[in-house]
């Protein structure tokens, strides 16, 4: 009964946690189509042991051998899901990583019995297969250099989540090769509820930090592709241990609604576009104490008030050349427009907040 409501806690929370992202408005890489229909199918399959007690032994049956079969789709999701976070885009290929186990559905479902040991080494290998490609692909991504400064600070937490993914699949493919053993050498059922028991633990982990980190799973824009025009630097969690000095005066401060306010400010570019969004800019615009402007961005910025500011003034370049500012105008004048004095250092802050010069940039969104 034990092992039944684990699985039933754990689908539970898949359903909880995919209605939580969607309430805030997700972020389509992070929590892209891919992971939502493998958490659906994980949620829905993790129901299914319930069901035992509602249904007849044929109607069970039926459940049952539907459910195993999903199996052979969550692999395939779970791989693309990690290549969508990777790579932020995906060929339309994809759809082939499930004609195998479409087929393989359809011979399960249509053959009366299929031979114990070529059931365990097929199911084996395929979830070997899928396995080891993911670990290429978080490798690939562990190594890679990181592209900008955005990058860097999104990629942190981004390698928690992937490392979480691969320890999800690996303890699920030591409980499947334990199951499948114990199911072709001692001639017993395949005890379908342990192994999904078991299995839960991974998935419990991977929804708790989702849950847990979910300004970087709802926030549309942030550290996203600059295409998009908008750039969060801000986390609703603490980033570092707050002084004793600070205790009392951040005990009054409401975090959630500041950073919402700078972030509506700062995508307003006509306001702010003749002005440099210092501290204390903020504090008089939003009509707050400068000393929560202060503690905000000591607690709560990815960056110094100093690289805000030059972020800041990148963001409008970016957003100047994607609506096409170099077809009547220079880049002397772009790096002027947007509140830099020196042309040398626009060029050097935008390779480094974007991680190329403007050149290569407007090349590529051509």
């Amino acid at each position: 009964m034990s092992y039944i409501l684990i699985s039933l806690f754990t689908g539970a929370f898949c359903f909880f946690t995919i209605f939580t992202i969607f309430s805030f408005g997700r972020n389509k890489n992070l929590f892209n189509n891919f992971l939502i229909a493998a958490l659906s199918l994980v949620g829905f399959v993790r129901l299914f042991p319930f069901l035992n007690y509602v249904l007849d032994d044929s109607g069970y049956s039926v459940l049952l051998t539907t459910s195993a079969l999903s199996v052979y789709f969550i692999l395939p999701l779970v791989y693309l899901n990690l290549k969508r976070v990777i790579y932020k885009q995906i060929k339309k290929s994809w759809i082939f990583h499930f004609i195998l186990p479409a087929v393989i559905s359809i011979l399960f479902l249509s053959i009366a019995e299929i031979p114990r040991t070529y059931f365990g080494v097929f199911t084996i290998g395929f979830y070997f297969f899928y396995f080891v490609k993911s670990v290429l692909l978080v490798i690939n991504y562990l190594q890679r250099e990181d592209f900008n400064l955005i990058e860097k600070l999104r990629k942190e937490k981004i390698k928690v989540y992937l490392l979480l993914l691969l320890f999800a699949k690996l303890s699920s493919l030591i409980i499947l090769v334990t199951q499948i053993f114990l199911f072709i050498g001692r001639r017993k059922n395949f005890d379908f509820n342990t192994a999904l028991a078991l299995g839960s633990i991974g998935w419990i982990l991977i929804l708790a930090y989702v849950i847990l980190n979910k300004d970087l799973f709802v926030s549309a824009s942030k550290f996203s592709v600059l295409k998009n025009e908008m750039i969060l630097f801000w986390s609703s969690k603490r980033l570092k241990k707050i002084q004793l000095s600070d205790q009392a005066l951040y005990d009054k401060l409401d975090v959630t609604s500041l950073i919402d306010k700078i972030i509506n400010l700062e995508s307003n570019y006509e306001f702010i576009k003749d002005n440099e969004l210092d501290k204390r800019f903020i504090s008089k615009t939003l009509k707050v104490p400068e000393y929560q402007v202060k503690l905000l961005f000591s607690y709560h910025s990815f960056l110094s008030s100093t690289e805000y500011k030059n972020a800041i003034k990148i963001n409008q370049s970016v957003r100047l050349l994607n609506n096409g500012y170099l077809d009547s105008f220079t880049v002397d004048s772009l790096s002027k427009k947007v509140g830099f004095k020196s042309r040398i250092t626009f060029y050097n802050n935008f390779r480094k907040f974007i991680g190329v010069s403007v050149s290569d940039y407007v090349k590529s969104i051509n």
